[in-house]
């Protein structure tokens, strides 16, 4: 009985969402079940920003980011880059095919 009432819930709340999602007030939204209890987040008129595990906005969560980079990694970077722009063509080819099955 309880999960046809979660079920009902659930798309009482998709219906009602999906009626705002005409207006185009809303950019982004989500949908989270915690302990039986549906909350909708996103940007637009009514919802919350959604927060990240940490319990950060994406804004939040961009403002904490150090700017700053690592000298010495841009140099390795600067190094390899280098490397590979003094390469032959026939080692080019190879240097990239190996690149590709790296993923």
């Amino acid at each position: 009985m309880a999960v046809m009432i979660q079920i009902a819930t659930y798309s009482m709340l998709m219906l009602l969402l999906a009626s705002c999602a005409g207006s185009g007030g809303i950019v982004e939204e989500r949908i989270e079940e915690r302990n039986g209890f549906y909350t909708a987040c996103g940007q637009g008129a009514g919802l919350s920003p959604c927060q990240d595990s940490n319990g950060e906005t994406f804004l939040q969560e961009l403002d904490n980011i150090d700017n700053s980079t690592d000298e010495e990694y841009d140099a390795a970077l600067e190094a390899q880059a280098a490397e590979i722009r003094s390469e032959s063509p026939e080692e080019l080819e190879k240097t990239i095919e190996a690149l590709e099955h790296q993923r």
